[in-house]
């Protein structure tokens, strides 16, 4: 198996973990914080714990199969920045079941080998559309 494999699973592996503990606490209601995480599963959503981060964070994330199919995981909105940016447990674990999601989308990606790159708005165009306020043009006022 190749590195970039090992890591999309391991990845996968890691958010289901997280995602568990966060099922099996009944958190709801309660504030997100990463330390007790740590604290109870030695992990948490951070960089650190992350085998794409460790393969591809230092050029980056130039190569991630994870940025391919979604925004690096820094920008908004990416689903990595709606988990870290989550106000309680239970926002926080919608996101993760998305990134879940995502990171199988990743795999299957990688998986085909399909080049979707090309086709793909760059992460720039994508802010651009997440962050655009329509026009007046768009929807004017009714009379």
């Amino acid at each position: 198996m190749d590195k970039t494999l090992k890591a999309l699973e391991d990845s996968i592996a890691h958010w289901k973990k997280m995602t568990k503990w966060v099922g099996d606490m009944s958190l709801q209601g309660w504030p997100v914080d990463s330390r007790e995480m740590r604290r109870s599963i030695g992990e948490d959503w951070y960089e650190q714990d992350c085998s794409l981060c460790g393969l591809f964070i230092a050029d980056n994330c130039k190569g991630c199969p994870l940025a391919e199919v979604d925004l690096r995981c820094s920008l908004i909105p990416s689903t990595w920045k709606k988990v870290s940016t989550s106000p309680d447990w239970v926002e926080w674990e919608y996101y993760a079941q998305k990134m879940i999601a995502t990171l199988q989308k990743a795999k299957k990606h990688y998986l085909e080998g399909t080049d979707e790159q090309e086709n793909r708005p760059s992460d720039e165009q994508n802010l651009e559309r997440d962050n655009h306020q329509p026009s007046d043009k768009e929807y004017p006022e009714e009379a």
